[in-house]
């Protein structure tokens, strides 16, 4: 399965990708951030609520609308296809499936889905590793949750997706951060978006993420600053600056205190 990562932001002059498709294609945003994408006259915007399927051959323009987006695009070659067939006989058609990728398919985020999106972007992105017993294993599990899908659009029993189930207050407050992470009124955001009292967000993220709301956000925003180091297409005091830093020493220290080396040392090592 080939992979690639788009990281863009709402703004910056590389907002906007370009890219042409050889295999079946999905596209699916991971994290919380929205993409749009523009298929010929048609424009769809891609968030943790849905993927996107689109046929070998498709230009699709991916346009960032949050303040960092992550696309994942993964192609779904014809020996995989056959692999999943071979492996689920009697259960998923080739000729069905063949069908079913040569139209643009807007499909539910499932749980699964999520799970698998993101733990194939880990295998695959942090740990370097392909064709290993993980990666196949999760290449095979999306293909068949792809086949599984469009099959349920087409006869009408279409699952729910991962923003329509029930979650809990500390999944809700995590979501909440994660759409609105670098603006500057998100405690409040997060207070109103979850029903939720000062100190019952304070026990609840205590108790189910280890740390103060205000901790948690101070680290994800950090988080988001080392990709967009290593991403070069940014200054370190630029950086400092999208992910709510005024003080430039502040940021520097906070990130060397996170990651034990200066932001300078990831440009460099970008290089």
């Amino acid at each position: 399965m080939g992979v690639r990562l788009l990281v863009q932001s709402d703004g910056d002059r590389a907002a906007s990708q370009s890219v042409r498709t050889t295999a079946p294609t999905l596209i699916v945003p991971v994290h919380a951030g929205i993409a749009q994408l523009q298929l010929g006259a048609e424009q769809h915007l891609v968030d943790r609520s849905s993927w996107v399927l689109v046929p070998a051959g498709t230009r699709a323009v991916v346009q960032a609308k949050s303040p960092v987006t992550h696309t994942l695009l993964l192609s779904l070659s014809v020996a995989l296809r056959t692999a999943v067939v071979r492996a689920y006989g009697g259960e998923i058609q080739l000729t069905r499936f063949d069908r079913y990728v040569t139209e643009v398919q807007i499909m539910a985020r499932t749980n699964w889905v999520n799970e698998l999106a993101h733990r194939y972007l880990f295998e695959r992105a942090v740990c370097k590793k392909r064709d290993n017993v993980a990666t196949a294993f999760l290449e095979m599990e999306l293909v068949k949750e792809v086949y599984f899908l469009c099959h349920e659009r087409y006869t009408e029993r279409e699952r729910a997706s991962v923003v329509e189930q029930k979650t809990t207050l500390a999944e809700r407050a995590v979501a909440i951060v994660e759409a609105h992470l670098f603006e500057a009124d998100i405690v409040q955001r997060l207070q109103r978006g979850c029903g939720a009292s000062p100190s019952s967000l304070l026990r609840t993220f205590k108790r189910e993420l280890g740390h103060s709301p205000l901790t948690y956000i101070r680290a994800r925003r950090l988080d988001e600053s080392l990709l967009l180091l290593k991403s070069k297409r940014y200054a370190v005091g630029e950086v400092a600056t999208m992910v709510g830093y005024k003080n430039f020493a502040a940021f520097s220290q906070a990130f060397r205190a996170r990651f034990d080396m200066k932001p300078s040392e990831v440009t460099a090592a970008a290089r």
